[in-house]
């Protein structure tokens, strides 16, 4: 896909990072939602971002994207060889280990912005109002072991992290399960 204008405004200071694992009818799944940093990155922005890595709405089937996350020690990257960036993805050592693992990768993409350190229970209505506003994009993607030729691993990718003392705790996220979003509870 050739790079758009709006694409050059994606860099890895504009995206914020929420990794973590839950427990699905699938097993395991190691989810990953992006979401702009700030209100200057606009749906066009993100939209672009979303068609460039192979998303699609939550009303769809959930697409295949490919090998998109490496993981080298306690680096992770989301690639995005399309427009030309890798975006580091602050995670928790277990997230990692599931990847490295080949465990299921999940990727959310969110057209609004989310707060640093957002709370579980607000990460849960971000997801919920991306999904009803049709502003949230999903994909499942696979490990790659290695970074894809050409690509700069982005300086650190902003972490939205956990409230203090709930490190072990995951936020409910969208999962596709046939047609219908499925919104598990936390633990």
């Amino acid at each position: 896909m050739p790079e758009s204008a709006q694409t050059w405004a994606l860099t890895p200071a504009a995206l914020a990072s929420r990794a973590w694992i839950d427990a699905t009818a699938d097993g395991l799944v190691a989810f990953l939602l992006l979401a702009p940093s700030s209100t200057a990155i606009g749906l066009e922005d993100m939209a672009g971002l979303a068609a460039a890595i192979g998303l699609a709405g939550p009303q769809e089937s959930m697409p295949a994207v490919g090998e998109r996350v490496t993981v080298a020690g306690a680096r992770a990257v989301l690639q995005v060889p399309e427009i030309g960036r890798a975006f580091r993805i602050v995670a928790t050592e277990e997230w990692r280990l599931l990847v490295r693992r080949g465990g299921t990768i999940v990727i959310l993409l969110s057209a609004d912005p989310l707060p640093e350190g957002a709370a579980k229970a607000d990460v849960d209505t971000h997801l919920r109002a991306g999904t009803a506003a049709g502003r949230l994009w999903l994909g499942k993607a696979l490990r790659s072991g290695v970074l894809a030729p050409g690509l700069p691993a982005g300086s650190a990718l902003a972490a939205c992290p956990a409230p203090a003392g709930t490190a072990t705790q995951r936020p409910p996220t969208a999962t596709r399960s046939g047609s219908t979003p499925r919104w598990p509870q936390p633990p």
